[in-house]
């Protein structure tokens, strides 16, 4: 038995349509057949007649099993080849619905139980969970601060001002999660500032504020609270005036300041 060459294709005249011409073995006669406009469409087209060709046809009767994609694209061309079949193509149909249905299911109860694992942690933190990926320092801070709404423009200032400290200090690039259990860190970096005391608590409340809205679990007791003791003996004894003081101080102020001292 002669081995067959296999076939090879070609441009139209008018340089868009590729086509593929061979000597029909059997009705003896040049047979040609339209594979597309697009080249890579054409020769994987040319490829599936290749192994038709050469393999499998038996050209006395009519090639069976057509691809679909392949029968629209030679609608026009050897009559011979005939299109899919219907009834079979709705059998795959029916089956490939039936199994993405069957993965659905499967799918929604993974889904389910992922889901109740992630309540039952969110309950135990008491707080929820992150969804995607974790951000850097640097990033949580930019989002924390572009939705943060101070009082005014002088205290959004000073919050900006306070975390861009804190994060410079543990690292812009670290993840946000890696400050979780670092909260005997955060208690030594507020005792080491040159700020007194009513400052350090202020600042402890903006930092675990920021960490807490940021999805940090931080046990915030863990971090020392600044107590109003230490507050006022920070500040010092209040101090009074003498009469000569007071006197001295309203010669010495406009009105209406001075009326203050009167």
């Amino acid at each position: 038995m002669a081995t067959r060459k296999p076939l090879t294709m070609k441009q139209d005249k008018n340089g868009q349509m590729w086509a593929v011409y061979f000597l029909h073995p059997v009705r003896n006669k040049s047979v040609r057949i339209p594979l597309g406009l697009d080249q890579g469409t054409a020769k994987t087209a040319l490829d599936w007649l290749n192994v038709v060709f050469l393999d499998k046809a038996n050209w006395r009767e009519k090639p069976e099993k057509v691809p679909l994609e392949v029968w629209k694209l030679w609608k026009g061309g050897d009559r011979s080849l005939p299109p899919p079949d219907e009834s079979e193509a709705k059998g795959l149909a029916l089956a490939a619905q039936g199994e993405a249905e069957y993965y659905k299911g499967e799918y929604d109860k993974l889904f389910e139980k992922y889901q109740s694992i992630v309540k039952q942690l969110e309950k135990e933190r008491g707080k929820k969970l992150r969804q995607g990926p974790c951000p850097t320092m640097q990033h949580a801070l930019d989002k924390w601060t572009g939705d943060y709404k101070g009082r005014d423009a002088d205290w959004t200032k000073i919050v900006t001002n306070d975390l861009k400290r804190f994060v410079a200090h543990f690292t812009p690039a670290l993840e946000v999660d890696d400050m979780a259990g670092r909260e005997r860190d955060i208690d030594v970096w507020l005792r080491g500032l040159d700020v007194g005391a009513g400052r350090r608590q202020q600042m402890r409340r903006i930092v675990l504020r920021f960490l807490e809205d940021s999805g940090v679990a931080v046990d915030k007791k863990a971090v020392a609270v600044v107590g109003k003791k230490e507050v006022r003996s920070d500040r010092g004894q209040i101090r009074w005036l003498s009469r000569e003081q007071a006197e001295a101080v309203k010669t010495a102020l406009a009105l209406p300041w001075s009326d203050y001292f009167a």
